[in-house]
């Protein structure tokens, strides 16, 4: 299995959504040697600590990096629902942002903000969904996923209907990330169809073992097929046979059983499959994924 960086759309899941992850960062700057701090990031955390309206605060967040990126989160929380108008408006004409990083570093702040704010911070993602860059879209995706938001489960879907057939896999990465931490009723039929395109990305085991259904156990007995060809990478079918029996756990034994005689032979190889759920339970499948 060919080396691939992770997306910039799961780093951003695991990282800037992560509470663990954000805990680690901010220890990692309270230790920091106030001499390692860069004249940008002090002017930036006394800019951050003047501002007295939510829309200074807003136009701040290009300033929000290093150790000024926590104080920014800070302040816009201690603004509360009072800062939802400003983060809205900012996040509509995002796209008037000429500069593609700065417009991705802003929009970026601003959805780990409403993330914060839970189901408000939600509907206000999703009522400028619209307005975003596909980039920005992909990642309301994976926020609204993680807010575990249902009424974001037709935009999400519309996106990756949108975005299947492009090239750029970050972007369908985070629509399926999305319908996966949505529990949409077609995530398995979505991680399936990119599956069986035979495009790789690192994530697409994950997603299948976390959203896999009776779809992905076609699409990942094919790839099971492919991998025991000449000259695959094991390590790709060893995963392919961990998302299988991630699958396999939540379908039960003997669903899953049903559907594997329909699609592999001989009956010692469904066999074979069959036994990893005794083998690697699930909760060891869920750690080998960080389900």
């Amino acid at each position: 299995m060919p080396r691939i960086q992770l997306s910039a759309q799961t780093l951003y899941r695991m990282l800037a959504l992560d509470p663990k992850a954000e805990e680690a960062l901010h220890a990692i700057y309270a230790s920091k040697n106030p001499d390692e701090t860069t004249p940008a990031e002090l002017q930036a955390l006394v800019n951050i600590g003047r501002a007295q309206t939510p829309v200074q605060l807003t136009a701040l967040a290009v300033q929000s990096f290093g150790v000024a990126q926590q104080a920014w989160y800070k302040r816009m929380a201690a603004f509360g629902a009072q800062a939802l108008p400003a983060m809205v408006r900012r996040l509509k004409s995002s796209q008037s942002i000429t500069h593609v990083q700065e417009r991705h570093l802003i929009v970026e702040r601003i959805l780990v903000a409403l993330f914060k704010m839970g189901q408000p911070g939600a509907q206000a993602i999703l009522e400028c969904f619209t307005n975003l860059d596909t980039y920005c879209q992909s990642l309301a995706c994976v926020t609204l996923g993680r807010l575990n938001y249902e009424p974001a489960s037709d935009a999400v879907w519309r996106f990756f209907q949108s975005v299947k057939g492009e090239a750029d896999m970050g972007a369908l990465t985070g629509a399926l990330w999305g319908l996966a931490d949505l529990h949409h009723t077609r995530a398995d039929e979505a991680v399936a169809e990119v599956i069986s395109t035979g495009v790789q990305f690192n994530e697409q085991y994950n997603l299948a073992a976390r959203a896999g259904g009776p779809a992905c156990v076609q699409a990942l007995a094919h790839r099971l097929y492919l991998t025991l060809q000449d000259g695959v990478d094991e390590r790709e079918r060893s995963e392919v046979l961990f998302a299988l029996t991630a699958v396999g756990h939540r379908l039960g034994e003997g669903p899953y059983r049903a559907l594997l005689n329909g699609i592999i032979e001989p009956q010692e190889s469904v066999d074979a499959i069959i036994d990893l759920l005794h083998k690697h339970s699930q909760q060891e499948v869920a750690e080998h994924f960080d389900l």
